[in-house]
Order: C-alpha cells, then sequence, then structure tokens
C-alpha cells in the first residue's frame, strides 16, 4: 500500500492525476508489525511428540496439524476435502481450491503414520471431517470443524507450552519458515506455498 500511495503522489506531482483522486485520503496504512504466526522446530517437534489418547479430540486437532505441515502448509479446507483418490503412488495429488494449482507431495514415513490411522475408514474423504453429501452442506462442516479446530489448537499449545498462538493458518507459516531455514529458495517455497 505504500508503494501505490508513493506512486499516486507521483502522478499528482507530475500532474498525471488531480488531487481529488488521491484515494489515500481517509485511509490509515497499519505500521505495527504482524503477529509471529511460524512456530519453531522446537515447537513443531513438541506438538508431535505430545501423546495424547485416540479418544481425545485433541488427538486428532495434532494430526491435523502436522499433516498439514507436512503438506506444505495445505489450508484446513483443502485437507479437509482430500479423498483416498487423492493418494496415488505413495503421493498426494490435489488442486488447491484458491488457486487451482496442482500439488503433488510424496508422502514421507511421519505423514504416512497418519494417513494410515484414517484410511482404515471405508470412507470417500481421509480425514473424518466432512459429515454430509451436498457441497453446501459439507463446505459448513469445514466451517464449523475448523472453529472448533482452532479451539483445539490452543489447548494443544498450553498443553506443549507454546505461547504464542497456534491456529490453522500456523502450519502453513511454519512450514514456509522452516523452509527458508533449511535454505530452500524463496521461488520454490512460493511454488510450494501455491502462491503462483
Amino acid at each position: 500500500m505504500k508503494t501505490i500511495r508513493a506512486i499516486f503522489n507521483k502522478a499528482i506531482k507530475s500532474g498525471i492525476i488531480a488531487k481529488e483522486a488521491y484515494p489515500f485520503v481517509n485511509y490509515k496504512i497499519k505500521t505495527t508489525p504482524t503477529e509471529k504466526r511460524a512456530l519453531d522446530i522446537k515447537s513443531i517437534k513438541s506438538i508431535m511428540l505430545l501423546q495424547l489418547d485416540e479418544s481425545d479430540n485433541l488427538f486428532h486437532f495434532r494430526n491435523y496439524f502436522l499433516a498439514s505441515y507436512m503438506l506444505y502448509g495445505v489450508s484446513f479446507i483443502d485437507m479437509a476435502f482430500l479423498k483416498l483418490e487423492n493418494i496415488i503412488d505413495n503421493r498426494i495429488k490435489f488442486f488447491r481450491s484458491k488457486t487451482s494449482k496442482p500439488y503433488d507431495i510424496k508422502i514421507t514415513a511421519p505423514l504416512k503414520e497418519i494417513l494410515d490411522f484414517y484410511t482404515k475408514e471405508k470412507s470417500d474423504f481421509i480425514f473424518p471431517i466432512i459429515k454430509r453429501d451436498t457441497y453446501e452442506l459439507q463446505y459448513k462442516d469445514v466451517l464449523w470443524a475448523r472453529k472448533v479446530y482452532n479451539r483445539g489448537l490452543k489447548q494443544i499449545a498450553e498443553k506443549c507450552h507454546i505461547e504464542q498462538r497456534v491456529t490453522s493458518y500456523v502450519s502453513r507459516h511454519s512450514f514456509a519458515t522452516q523452509a527458508m531455514l533449511q535454505d530452500v529458495p524463496l521461488l520454490a517455497i512460493s511454488a510450494m506455498l501455491g502462491h503462483f
């Protein structure tokens, strides 16, 4: 936004645009830094090693978080709609709903362990998030489940003594940050996140 404002200021100064067209009269550009969203590797490991009973909802929320992280920070909605048919030759292949970008991700041993737990069930969807038949109702299932999931992630953060806020988006930011720290090129990280 600062760049756009600078372009408008130069255009007005050069006489290309009238002062009345200036869109920043009543608009303040945010200057406070955004809250840190990525977890460090120590926090990721503490979530991974957290002992939870299978009957505890937190067990599933922990698995969703780790699966999202291992699937290049896939969004909760894309993860919820993953089907058994997306698993092909030890890879997960799907299209990101927001951008239609194709993903083709190798299933690692830790990810396989999570997937094996859920694919025992005879269901179209990998994770037991979607319960209903029509797309409209399925979408509502996902929105509701994400709210409950975020509340669960807050409890997981408390159990793991993680002070920062943990939400469904944190796995995405954590993946990107850890990839950067491993010297993965920014262009490759952008492609993994589906930015283009």
